[in-house]
């Protein structure tokens, strides 16, 4: 996975910021999914999540040759994916009122996409495939249906990355 540019650094750190939301608080949702949230709890809930993973992506370092390094770019991308992975779970245990449900649902759907996408990138690394770098530049534009869905919602924290 050697770079061909350094912005390839810039994407991975929007994707951290967009997707790599996952909490290390365990249980953090696990009286959340008890009860249907109102659109504001749920808002509340879902920036908590996203702000302690960006907390715990932020303190993963970034080898300094991510882009030229395929071991040391695995050795980072499983840790971020690891916390990519814990938000998708944290957020998906979070259950919605019927007025919230249909747009969080398309929130933690397009977290997903990105959450799968990360997968894809892993694995490339893994196996040495340049190719990784390419896929890793369509995060900006997979997190854009995040953002929206984020934003609709009102969890702000999750849409500024």
């Amino acid at each position: 996975m050697r770079a061909r540019s350094p912005s390839v650094v810039l994407v991975l750190a929007a994707m951290v910021s967009f997707a790599g939301c996952g909490s290390s608080d365990e249980g953090a949702s696990s009286d959340a999914s008890s009860k249907a949230l109102t659109r504001t709890e749920l808002a509340t809930k879902a920036d908590a999540i996203c702000q302690t993973a960006k907390t715990d992506a932020l303190a993963v370092d970034q080898p300094k040759d991510f882009a030229t390094n395929p071991k040391a770019a695995a050795t980072y991308l499983t840790a971020v994916q690891k916390i990519t992975r814990k938000e998708q779970t944290d957020l998906a245990a979070l259950t919605p009122d019927d007025e919230a449900k249909a747009d969080y649902d398309a929130m933690v759907k397009s977290q997903g996409a990105l959450a799968d996408l990360l997968d894809g990138v892993v694995e490339k690394a893994n196996a040495e495939d340049e190719s990784g770098l390419q896929d890793l530049a369509r995060s900006a534009e997979l997190s854009k249906p995040f953002v929206a869905a984020a934003t609709k919602i009102g969890a702000k924290g999750c849409a500024a990355g």
